[in-house]
């Protein structure tokens, strides 16, 4: 029916966001080694396959749909043989693939640390004093800060040195539910190498209208 490998992946990927498929789902269907198309994305790899997702969705006459994909159930059997790739480590045993939450009484210095990890972060070296880690470029969200404030600190931390390349700043950001998710997987997809976000702080991004009693399952969710 398609000429190449490509334009049948391609239209399989517009296919799967008509119906509702969520990019996590994507991957994973095509992916699987027992998907006849699974090929060319393993061999590509996942920078590659975030691309043709994200060139897929801009597609004018690609619109989400809000159905619900169906249920994938896998047998232990299966999971057992599967290779999972390990997590990635930003700072080992600390800050890995996933969501961190640094929490504490107000005015204790999480800001600071966190902008001091951001700044060293994209040189690798030594963090904390004593745990080696490996460059990672940073996508830092300073949401309380204006750039004077911003400015003034990492002066401070620098402490003279020069400013590192490999992180970025914003100091205003969309948020979760007016499109500020969306900017971010779009960011990402562009900046391949950003490999920690930090998020300063999550109130300023949270969805508005979360009543009291149900934080727990908006943030869950």
């Amino acid at each position: 029916k398609y000429p190449s490998r490509s334009e049948a992946i391609f239209a399989t990927l517009r296919s799967m966001i008509k119906t509702g498929y969520n990019n996590a789902t994507i991957k994973a269907v095509l992916l699987d080694p027992k998907n006849v198309l699974s090929g060319k994305p393993i061999d590509k790899g996942m920078v590659w396959l975030d691309g043709e997702i994200k060139r897929a969705r801009v597609k004018k006459d690609v619109k989400p749909s809000p159905q619900i994909s169906s249920p994938m159930p896998f047998t232990a059997k299966e999971l057992m043989t599967e290779k999972i790739p390990p997590l990635i480590q930003i700072i080992p045993e600390i800050i890995v693939s996933g969501l961190t939450i640094l929490a504490g009484a107000p005015k204790i210095g999480k800001s600071w640390l966190v902008l001091d990890l951001g700044i060293t972060l994209p040189r690798g070296g030594m963090v904390l004093g004593t745990i080696p880690v490996e460059p990672t470029e940073v996508l830092y969200l300073a949401l309380e800060d204006g750039k004077r404030r911003l400015h003034g600190r990492i002066v401070k931390l620098l402490g003279g040195n020069e400013a590192p390349e490999g992180i970025a700043f914003e100091i205003d950001w969309p948020r979760f539910g007016s499109g500020g998710m969306e900017h971010l997987e779009t960011y990402l997809l562009e900046n391949p190498k950003v490999r920690l976000v930090i998020i300063d702080t999550f109130v300023r991004i949270r969805r508005n209208g979360v009543s009291k009693s149900n934080i727990y399952v908006e943030d869950y969710n």
